[in-house]
This record gives C-alpha cells, sequence and structure tokens, in this order.
C-alpha cells in the first residue's frame, strides 16, 4: 500500500491510496474501510472514531501485479490546517479458489507541518 501526499491541505483525506497486488493471485472482491482513531485540527477540534465505507470503495478484482487507486477525499466537513491524524485502511479481499475473505490492516499517522497539512507515514504492523 502506498500514500502520496495530500492533494488538499484542507482534507485530511484528500491522499491517492494504492492498493497493490505483489502476490501471484488475483484479489477477488477487494473492498477498502478507512477508519479514523484520532484526527484533530490546530484549534484543538477532534474526531475520535470514525469509520469510512460505502460502495464507492468496492474496487472488485485486482489481478498479480496490479493496483487500484482511491481516495477518502470529502467525507469528512472539517477544514484543516491539521495538528496530527491517525488512520487505519482496513482491506477485505477473497483469495483465488477459495471461498472465504482474508483482511489486512494498514496503519497509518499523520503529522501537520507549519503550513498544517499532513504528512503520512506507515506505521508497522507486527503479526505473528
Amino acid at each position: 500500500m502506498n500514500l502520496t501526499d495530500l492533494l488538499d491541505s484542507h482534507d485530511p483525506l484528500s491522499t491517492l491510496i494504492s492498493i497493490n497486488n505483489d502476490g501471484y493471485l488475483t484479489l477477488n472482491s477487494v473492498q477498502a474501510l478507512c477508519v479514523i482513531p484520532d484526527l484533530v485540527d490546530i484549534h484543538g477540534n477532534t474526531i475520535h472514531d470514525a469509520r469510512i465505507a460505502t460502495d464507492r470503495w468496492t474496487l472488485g478484482d485486482i489481478a498479480p501485479d496490479g493496483r487500484s487507486t482511491i481516495s477518502f477525499s470529502g467525507v469528512f466537513g472539517m477544514s484543516g490546517p491539521f495538528k496530527i491524524a491517525e488512520m487505519t485502511i482496513v482491506v477485505t479481499y477473497r483469495p483465488d479458489f477459495v471461498w472465504w475473505k482474508k483482511t489486512k490492516e494498514f496503519h497509518f499517522t499523520g503529522i501537520g507541518d507549519e503550513n498544517g497539512r499532513l504528512h503520512w507515514t506507515q506505521v508497522p504492523s507486527f503479526g505473528l
């Protein structure tokens, strides 16, 4: 998963998110969900535990070495500049040849610069 910097400094979710399939099999019925545990602007206004999911982020199938790019732009009415944010992108898909779905979470932290523009950094996920 890759993120770009914000396209609109007043929209904390205007970054482009690329969901990549680096595997050997097609990812079927790919869907994305955005979870914002915390989003704080420079005035102290806060959003806690927001979940964003609509059919808009149903991505269909992603072939091997393929990718799909989405943005959660325009979802919140909160405008920047922003101080800090946390975001988790939850991707659900069905691997080829099986009937069950798998879910992967990607965690990010956004730190506001002197202009209130968030810069996202992926937080490593530790699993078994």
